[in-house]
């Protein structure tokens, strides 16, 4: 079988993430991982046997006085692969894509970039095939991704005609402790919030608007939707459809699972790596379809986690190693650990 020659630009929340993600996939090889600082994130790295990379010549003393001896330098390790996945911060990504183009290697961006840097934005469920043999793609933000994930799945079976969300996100990752709000909700101002915009970068039939806030929690972001459907749907076809869908988990107030809070427990009492929570979490008593074909439901989405199968997916759509999104998806979440049914990745034939 092919393998696709992958590195990770940036081991922080999400690199460190994609990292394990890649290096579990039996169709892809993580040559890498690249920084500038020697953190103990990259000591993690190390300890996982990843080899590590300087992001500049001067980083190479910073990491041997550190104790951690780089494989080489970013410039050595382009030369070695087929597939950057940037993950660094804001700001720097924009300067590595010029030195992707220059040696000629694809790449990957993250979410926080803006659509005109690869001009492609990427989401498994909505838009794999356009990937394919593209030189560059960016994997959307996990509101985006979470937004394209339900959307596509319920445009194809009852068609979406308008779509409004409000948006309760995290004040920060739980590692941030130097921003967010601490007494505080915070509008996102003026006017709609940038979701909405970034959903049509794939999904561009749809007519979407989206307000949002920050609030003072680091666990997850919270969508309240309201979705006017084409087709005729009760609460019961919803439940049925997204509960025969990959990468969404329908939970329940009714169950125990009654907040945010609820959501990460059960991904710690389940030994998920992280307390990760690679699906979006619908509450099933959340939905309800009104009389003139409304539906409302409530969704919970994992930031720091919810893009990582997409950035696999994307690399094996991007590398060619596999035209079909339902055998991609499948192969994902596999190595993930997300239990479904064979019969539940119909959805994408």
């Amino acid at each position: 079988m092919a393998s696709a020659q992958a590195a990770v630009i940036g081991y922080g929340v999400v690199g460190k993430r994609v990292a394990d993600a890649v290096s579990a996939q039996s169709d892809m090889d993580l040559v890498g991982v690249v920084d500038v600082v020697p953190s103990d994130l990259v000591r993690v790295a190390a300890e996982r046997g990843y080899p590590i990379y300087a992001g500049t010549s001067a980083a190479v003393d910073g990491f041997k006085g550190a104790g951690i001896e780089p494989a080489g330098t970013i410039d050595e390790l382009l030369g070695k692969i087929d597939v950057a996945i940037d993950c660094s911060p804001p700001g720097v990504t924009a300067k590595n894509v010029e030195r992707y183009k220059q040696v000629g290697v694809k790449y990957i961006v993250q979410g926080g970039e803006a659509h005109g840097l690869t001009d492609f934005s990427f989401n498994a469920f909505a838009n794999y095939s356009d990937a394919i043999g593209r030189s560059a793609a960016r994997v959307v933000s996990c509101n985006t991704t979470s937004e394209c994930r339900l959307l596509s799945t319920l445009d194809r079976t009852f068609g979406v005609v308008d779509a409004f969300i409000a948006i309760t996100r995290r004040g920060v990752d739980p590692v941030d402790i130097k921003k967010g709000p601490i007494n505080a909700t915070v509008p996102a101002l003026p006017g709609f919030s940038h979701h909405a915009p970034d959903v049509q970068t794939i999904m561009p039939e749809i007519n979407v608007r989206s307000l949002a806030v920050v609030a003072s929690t680091t666990l997850m972001h919270v969508h309240m939707l309201r979705l006017q459907l084409r087709d005729p749907a009760t609460p019961d076809s919803v439940r049925e459809l997204l509960a025969s869908t990959p990468r969404v988990r329908l939970v329940s107030g009714k169950g125990g699972i009654a907040s945010t809070a609820h959501i990460i427990e059960w991904a710690r009492d389940m030994g998920r790596p992280r307390n990760d929570h690679w699906e979006i979490a619908i509450w099933e008593d959340s939905i309800v379809v009104d009389e003139n074909g409304v539906l409302y439901l409530l969704m919970a989405v994992h930031m720091e986690s919810v893009i990582v199968p997409e950035n696999v997916d994307c690399i094996r759509a991007m590398c060619e190693l596999e035209s079909s999104a339902r055998r991609s998806i499948e192969a994902t979440d596999l190595t993930f650990g997300i239990e479904r049914a064979e019969e539940q990745y119909a959805v994408f034939a």
